[in-house]
């Protein structure tokens, strides 16, 4: 988990489970138990992980390093030799 999804994702694989053990236990062959606390919980972290997100990562719009249309034209990929549309 650690190698391909990184550092926040198994932190937050490992919290939920905590949270899921803490209010939800296996009964019957069924986990049953407080979901709505640990659907709380879960929507309280995605709202301050939300809102640190705002504050804490602005766009930084630079206007001069914008490439014009007429660059941007410049750009556009031409077809290599011999395969050009024949019409």
């Amino acid at each position: 988990m650690l190698m391909t999804n990184g550092l926040g994702a198994t932190i937050g694989t490992l919290s939920a489970g905590m949270v899921i053990d803490k209010y939800c236990k296996w009964e019957g062959g069924f986990l049953l138990g407080d979901w709505a606390t640990a659907w709380y919980i879960f929507a309280g972290f995605a709202l301050v992980v939300a809102v640190s997100f705002l504050i804490l990562f602005k766009y930084k719009h630079h206007p001069h390093d914008s490439v014009s249309e007429t660059e941007a034209a410049d750009l556009t990929l031409e077809s290599p030799e011999g395969f050009a549309n024949d019409k």
